[in-house]
């Protein structure tokens, strides 16, 4: 059965077995080979900024501890003891220099080595190999830009490689700050009934669904950069990027116009908004290219296998949102807001409204693409829906193609409309469940 669904992916002919959206054992087949063998994103360095802090997060279906060590290192171990698996943490962050298990006593220090265990002498008569049984520890964690990600895969190659191109695009979100960026405060997690891969690969290509999908928003003039008018689906961005490995990028705008766009409202703000967004051009153009300060912000993109981000300019505040497979038919989505550390308040508290009414769970834009998620499996699981493949043809033959892109962008550049996003994102994912994972003996 996993054979067949395999062969009816085929984005290459512009075609997708809708079953990988609903199919159980698919889903159980990913968690293995998409989850243990890519860079999985788990937590920004702003989220454990002291030694020995630590947040709970997941790599696919298994919990996970991200927690710095007394030196201050980001380690990522698997959270459950050692003993007999209990879930060993089961708050959302803090700080802390050892986790006990609340079954048996084994205590576990940052490092994730096996510090103490209950009647050492009377129950195991002073005989436990207690190197040996410390935390099962990720053994790959690099970070980018303050980006921690993850890799079971000890022979996987570097996150920087990993990453490829896409690095030049993302220089721009994390280089156009004063502070430095900073998760702010808060997060928001709700679950919806749809497979993980339907969000992810709406933010990596999908710029086709926002005229029909986000009509409502649009036209009561969401983000619209003059005063009573209705902002445009082409008005988010110019250009989509592909990547390797999965990754993809929308609304990639024109050199200047997010510029444009910022500088219309940093008028109606106010002097301080004007200076602050001054400054943070002259910032840019002091870190990158003069072609990445023109475009200024990316837009919106997805990091394969499941880190999307939203990036429209310096007053929208920045989303960084996961999507958690829960099922095959469930996941679970954490957002939160990313934003310049030094901004100014009044530049912070205005970032912070425009998030709210965007891209969260009752944003004007979240709850949107939430229903199509849930809709578009309610209409997939049927006998005979699973038999009719779902369409990923737009500009298929045209890859890569597109008028107006300025010289030196990296990726493959593609027109706004397009599903070459979309394609790119299903053959990494055909390529990695389409070759088991090695088991060690």
């Amino acid at each position: 059965m996993i054979g067949e669904i395999l062969a009816n992916v085929r984005p290459g002919h512009g075609t997708i077995d809708r079953r990988i959206f609903s199919d159980e054992s698919i889903y159980q087949v990913e968690m293995d080979r998409v989850f243990t063998r890519t860079w999985v994103f788990v937590a920004h360095e702003s989220q454990i900024p002291n030694p020995e802090d630590f947040l709970t997060t997941y790599i696919g279906s298994d919990p996970v501890i991200v927690w710095r060590d007394k030196a201050s290192a980001v380690r990522v171990f698997l959270n459950s003891c050692r003993h007999r698996g209990m879930r060993l943490c089961r708050v959302d962050h803090g700080n802390a220099k050892s986790f006990s298990c609340s079954y048996h006593g084994w205590t576990f220090s940052s490092d994730g080595c096996l510090a103490a265990v209950p009647l050492f002498k009377q129950a195991y008569h002073g005989n436990l190999p207690r190197e040996q049984l410390g935390l099962f520890e990720c053994p790959r964690v690099e970070s980018y830009q303050g980006f921690y990600f993850a890799c079971w895969d000890e022979k996987a190659q570097s996150l920087a490689n990993y990453l490829g191109d896409v690095k030049w695009y993302f220089d721009i979100m994390a280089m156009r700050t004063l502070g430095g960026l900073e998760v702010i405060p808060g997060q928001q997690r709700y679950r919806v009934p749809g497979n993980w891969k339907l969000g992810a690969e709406n933010f990596a290509g999908d710029n086709y669904h926002a005229p029909y999908t986000h009509r409502g928003a649009l036209e009561v003039g969401a983000y619209s950069q003059e005063p009573g008018t209705v902002l445009r689906n082409e008005d988010f961005g110019d250009f989509t990027v592909a990547f390797e490995n999965g990754h993809g990028l929308i609304d990639i705008p024109k050199p200047g116009a997010r510029w444009h766009g910022d500088k219309y409202i940093a008028d109606a703000i106010g002097k301080e908004a004007v200076e602050y967004l001054q400054e943070l051009r002259n910032v840019l153009q002091q870190r990158v290219s003069s072609l990445q300060a023109e475009i200024f912000s990316i837009g919106v993109g997805t990091i394969f296998p499941n880190l999307s981000f939203n990036d429209f300019g310096s007053f929208v505040g920045g989303l960084m949102m996961v999507w958690h497979p829960r099922s095959a038919t469930e996941s679970e989505i954490w957002e939160n807001m990313l934003f310049d550390r030094s901004a100014p308040k009044v530049i912070k508290d205005i970032a912070r409204q425009n998030f709210t009414f965007g891209q969260t769970v009752a944003g004007s834009f979240g709850a949107d693409d939430m229903e199509n998620t849930e809709q578009i499996t309610a209409a997939t699981t049927g006998v005979i829906s699973k038999r009719v493949p779902f369409d990923y043809s737009m500009g298929l033959g045209h890859d890569g193609k597109t008028d107006g892109a300025p010289e030196g962008m990296p990726g493959r550049v593609g027109d706004f409309y397009t599903d070459q996003n979309n394609r790119n994102f299903y053959e990494y994912w055909a390529q990695l469940m389409g070759t088991p994972t090695p088991r060690k003996p």
